[in-house]
């Protein structure tokens, strides 16, 4: 949220952490998938769930618009998501050679991405709440696909060939 609302453009920022609790919670769900990859073993992919779940709290629940961290904090979390987001993609692509799988993830990211574009959207003309609304969809569809991701594979080695 690095783009302010016209709201808080005038005000003063602030050092004082508030929790937004629905969007804590929201990201927080991201250790779901995360901690089913770790039980099988796949530790880069815990470790993606981890670090998104770890910026997406800093970013949208504890230094959201207002803070004086928000800028940085945004930045991280965009960094953080668009690289396990593109990790996911390749790892995912790579270790389900089945169409059904890649269709199911490439389905469940691109209906994410319709949440998030909305949300960006709304931010943009000021509508603070339909942005969050979005966004929280956002993180519920991204840890959905990885969910299923995580639990419906098929029985193929988890190492990347080469």
């Amino acid at each position: 949220m690095a783009s302010e609302t016209p709201e808080l453009k005038n005000k003063k920022k602030s050092n004082v952490v508030s929790v937004d609790l629905p969007m804590f919670i929201s990201a927080l769900i991201f250790l779901v998938p995360g901690s089913i990859h770790w039980k099988l073993g796949e530790r880069f992919e815990a470790f993606m769930y981890a670090s998104v779940m770890t910026s997406s709290i800093l970013s949208d629940a504890l230094f959201s618009e207002g803070s004086t961290f928000a800028e940085h904090t945004t930045n991280l979390d965009r960094i953080v998501a668009s690289s396990a987001l593109f990790a996911a993609v390749r790892r995912g692509w790579l270790l389900r050679p089945r169409w059904v799988h890649r269709l199911l993830l490439i389905s469940g990211i691109s209906l994410a991405g319709m949440f998030l574009l909305r949300g960006r959207r709304a931010l943009a003309k000021g509508k603070v709440r339909e942005y969050r609304f979005n966004h929280i969809i956002w993180h519920i569809c991204l840890t959905l696909t990885g969910l299923w991701s995580a639990m419906f594979r098929p029985h193929v080695a988890t190492t990347l060939p080469g």
